[in-house]
């Protein structure tokens, strides 16, 4: 389903305004009768024209048929009027695959079908940025909400080449010279674990302070390391004139 208010001047107030509505929704008594999960994701945008944005939230649900008439009437409650359903239909196999693509779509197509860019302007894609600044663009909710997915570049899904387990241990900082490459299995092989010397430079590197980088504190380093060399070349030409004496 597609759940969107009016179009807004200010998109950062219009995002606000539309999460507002939707968490009216879902705690609303014909939603919690209906759904069981959902995954919201917000898309955004832009019209040149009239300088207005259109934030709106492309959801899938799972759950009971959903009357559009009834959605459309509870969606109203929860905008105080200002909100319309423009959208609703059975998922398919490509529904997840649309979702997530609003998320990072930069350009779309005109009536001619060529592409064009959704944000060309300096001005609106400084303030979509910053709208959108720390926003979570996609919810899950209910049997979506930490729903557990294979992925084939996750540690967990990994498998020992030699026996098959997907066991994995975490044995701490190797270092290059620890490592062999195997090449007939095409992967690295540990020859030798870390020491307990590794082992507490490591958590004594995680444990040390970071350093700053403002132009004061780089400012500082340079002028102690020019120091530095001069006092080193003070020493060495003291010992040298010794030596010769």
């Amino acid at each position: 389903m597609v759940l969107a208010e009016r179009n807004c001047k200010n998109l950062k107030a219009g995002i606000v305004s539309l999460y507002k509505a939707w968490n009216s929704l879902r705690r609303s008594v014909c939603w919690k009768k209906k759904v069981v999960g959902s995954i919201a994701v917000l898309e955004v945008t832009y019209n040149k024209t009239r300088r207005t944005w259109h934030p709106h939230l492309n959801v899938l649900i799972e759950g009971e048929y959903f009357p559009f008439a009834e959605l459309n009437l509870a969606w109203e409650k929860a905008t105080d009027g200002e909100g319309r359903t423009t959208h609703i239909q059975q998922a398919n196999e490509g529904t997840i695959r649309e979702l997530l693509k609003y998320t990072l779509k930069v350009a779309d197509r005109d009536e001619s079908g060529n592409l064009q860019l959704v944000l060309d302007e300096p001005r609106s894609m400084d303030e979509f940025l910053s709208a959108v600044y720390g926003v979570r663009l996609v919810r899950s909710y209910g049997t979506f909400r930490g729903l557990k997915v294979a992925d084939e570049e996750t540690p967990e899904e990994e498998e020992c080449p030699d026996c098959g387990s997907k066991c994995i241990v975490d044995v701490g900082p190797i270092q290059h010279s620890q490592l062999t490459f195997d090449f007939e299995k095409e992967i690295w092989r540990v020859t030798s674990g870390p020491t307990k010397r590794d082992r507490a430079l490591h958590l004594v590197r995680r444990a040390a302070p970071r350093f700053s980088t403002s132009p004061r504190s780089i400012a500082v380093a340079v002028e102690a390391r020019r120091q530095r060399t001069h006092y080193e070349r003070a020493v060495s030409q003291m010992f040298t004139q010794r030596e010769v004496a």
